[in-house]
């Protein structure tokens, strides 16, 4: 960007508020945690130190900032929405061990929420609140989903305990996670849509630009690895299993990476930390830095034609007609083709 002007000023992120579909009435820019995990692998109730460490990180600023709390305890239940967030609600691990037996504790979850989204009713009490971009969003499904997310500003001003997440990071059995720069994403916001987002995924290649769910798997198919693969590639990229044992071992994605790229190791598995800050991949600002970005995808991309790939896609984040352009995105980090102007 140029001059005093920020990456989440770019004209890109405001586009109005006039059309139902715009991006800024649907998404917000934020620094974005998520993480992804088989159900049995890292259930909360089996590692609650480690999920309520996570929360606390982020709980200063959920207590600041977020604006709704809706509350998911029973499969197939209606939700439990609040308004006005209670202190004893900041403990909400807890709060599913406490209402939740252990073995019904499936289809459960949460979500601290911000920014209004109009859903076009004409009745602003059937509004949501989860544009962001203050969020936190745990679900227990086929798989458990993490999407976390907290203001750019909040992040510039230092709000985030870094070494303490990476630290945490380490002790939750994820199987991916990767935080860094993105879009705060409201749920209703869907792919009929997503052509608004290609712009920004061509200036700014290194945000994190898809719902979590749309990298989620089902539970049936957890022994398929081939039909679904990692979260992605952002500043802080987490590898644990099943996909660490499918890449040959932490030796094999960790021997001779670049001197930029900081590891560390678990029991859980690897996390990488690519250089010293995050970025969006903008050219002529973070050109020095991207290259750790395609190091690590080299090392990460998933064998043959494994997923994401023409034979078995995500969901198309651009859209339906742009499902070309979609799985480019995709794979951008693996093969370095969104890069070479096919997208264009």
């Amino acid at each position: 960007m140029n001059g005093d002007l920020m990456w989440q000023d770019d004209p890109l992120f405001h586009d109005g508020l006039d059309d139902s579909w715009n991006i800024e009435a649907f998404s917000t820019p934020a620094f974005r945690l998520c993480g992804i995990a088989p159900v049995r692998q890292a259930h909360p109730f089996d590692h609650m130190d480690a999920y309520r460490e996570l929360f606390d990180i982020f709980r200063p600023t959920i207590e600041q900032r977020a604006e709704r709390l809706l509350m998911i305890e029973k499969p197939g239940a209606r939700e439990r929405r609040r308004k006005t967030i209670k202190p004893e609600d900041f403990q909400p691990f807890d709060h599913m061990k406490s209402v939740i037996p252990n073995d019904d504790g499936f289809f459960i979850g949460f979500q601290f929420q911000s920014g209004s989204v109009d859903l076009g009713t004409g009745d602003a009490s059937e509004n949501i609140f989860d544009r962001g971009p203050t969020k936190f969003h745990f679900w227990v499904g086929g798989v458990i989903q993490l999407d976390i997310s907290v203001s750019v500003e909040d992040w510039k001003a230092g709000v985030l305990d870094v070494e303490r997440l990476k630290a945490v990071l380490l002790r939750l059995p994820l199987g991916s996670a990767m935080g860094g720069y993105g879009l705060s994403l409201s749920e209703d916001f869907g792919n009929q849509s997503g052509d608004r987002l290609l712009p920004i995924a061509h200036r700014f290649p290194a945000l994190d630009l898809s719902k979590i769910r749309y990298r989620a798997w089902s539970a049936n198919r957890e022994h398929d690895l081939g039909t679904y693969w990692i979260a992605g590639i952002n500043w802080l990229t987490f590898v644990g299993e099943p996909f660490l044992a499918a890449l040959g071992g932490a030796d094999a994605i960790t021997r001779g990476l670049p001197a930029g790229i900081i590891l560390q190791q678990s029991e859980c598995g690897v996390l990488f930390q690519l250089g010293d800050r995050p970025i969006t991949g903008e050219k002529g600002q973070d050109d020095d830095l991207l290259p750790l970005y395609h190091a690590l995808g080299e090392r990460l991309k998933p064998k043959d034609n494994g997923h994401p790939s023409a034979k078995h896609p995500r969901v198309e984040i651009f859209g339906p007609e742009l499902a070309k352009e979609s799985l480019l995105w995709e794979r951008r980090f693996y093969d370095g083709d969104w890069f070479k102007g096919s997208a264009a």
